[in-house]
């Protein structure tokens, strides 16, 4: 930052009912190194303790207040009601059951004072497990480069999400609030559904170029009771992203998508037939697990995946889930290939 300068941040956190994980959450962000902060928790008509908690923090820190919804609007909606809420040069929406390094909002304001062409910056996260513990490292992927600036641009993180899916974090971004309201207003989840998240990193990125520190500063909580971990182990239908991805690659906004770019895309939607093969396995579902698989027979495919140390271990992957599908399995060793997929 130049000088002693310290922007106002708000740090918007939407909640419901999350008693459980919000004392840890709101430790972390008071906690930060950066103090210039107002923390809003935006309350989606939560009926347990929540607000009672949130107002246990606003008496002993009066950057902290609560802003109460009426009724329940959804997740979307309220990330929505967050982008609102926002004041001050930057915004975050940090999510109510994270947990936040003290020195993340310090670094991604850095990042976003060093660069003023940025429009937001993105931080990598550890996965912690139900008691704080870390269970996994995500990076960010190292076969995609900046520009010499430093900086990303749309080109680049639009043909690595079509390889890798999305490997950004939501409540690992900091946005410009300008830019927040100008350019993204609300989520769309009425045409992206779960991944409008998505779809407002894009719409940002076609717009401006990005920063991002490759530390796992972001908590991100991987709890077994999660709606998104009880998702992952029993989805057995497409996914939101390919709606999202299938438009943008059918219009991909003056990006030049060369072969090898929609053959990416080609293993990305293989990847997710096969993880719902293994769910259909799992389910006593053999048959349609084995349609989810055909992919893999494909010639142009497999010498495609033959060029890539990821692509190889999709097909991997991939081959010993048809495998399976040929041999019995007894319950205990369905639930062994459970806990070794999904952990708990």
């Amino acid at each position: 930052m130049t000088g002693t300068r310290e922007p106002l941040v708000s740090i918007c956190v939407p909640a419901y009912n999350a008693e459980k994980t919000l004392r840890d959450t709101l430790d972390s962000i008071v906690g930060q190194s950066y103090r210039n902060i107002r923390v809003v928790v935006s309350d989606n008509a939560s009926s347990d303790s929540t607000p009672e908690m949130v107002a246990e923090y606003a008496k002993a820190d009066p950057r902290v207040t609560i802003s109460r919804l009426a009724s329940n609007i959804g997740g979307e909606g309220n990330f929505s009601e967050c982008i609102r809420l926002g004041e001050g040069e930057y915004t975050a929406i940090y999510h109510s059951d994270d947990v936040y390094d003290p020195e993340m909002v310090r670094r991604s304001v850095e990042a976003l004072e060093n660069a003023p062409e940025a429009a937001a910056v993105f931080v990598m996260a550890s996965g912690i497990d139900e008691r704080g513990r870390e269970v996994r490292r995500y990076r960010f992927p190292d076969d995609i480069r900046p520009d010499p600036d430093g900086l990303y641009r749309f080109p680049a993180l639009l043909k690595a999400v079509l390889k890798y899916g999305n490997f950004f974090f939501c409540p690992g971004v900091m946005v410009r609030t300008r830019v927040y309201k100008e350019t993204v207003g609300t989520w769309d989840v009425g045409r992206y559904k779960t991944s409008s998240d998505l779809h407002v990193w894009f719409r940002i990125f076609e717009k401006f170029p990005v920063a991002v520190i490759d530390e796992p500063l972001l908590h991100y909580r991987l709890a077994t009771a999660s709606y998104s971990y009880n998702l992952a182990r029993s989805r057995t239908w497409r996914p939101d992203i390919f709606l999202l991805l299938d438009d943008y690659v059918s219009n991909p906004r003056g990006v030049a998508l060369s072969g090898s770019d929609l053959m990416n895309y080609r293993l990305q939607e293989l990847l997710d037939n096969i993880r719902r093969a293994f769910n259909f396995l799992l389910q006593g579902e053999r048959g349609q697990g084995l349609r989810m698989l055909s992919g893999l027979f494909n010639p142009a495919v497999a010498a495609f995946a033959m060029k890539s140390a990821y692509h190889l271990k999709v097909m991997l992957f991939g081959w010993t889930v048809l495998f399976l599908h040929f041999i019995p399995l007894p319950g205990l060793v369905k639930e062994k290939l459970f806990k070794l997929r999904y952990g708990g």
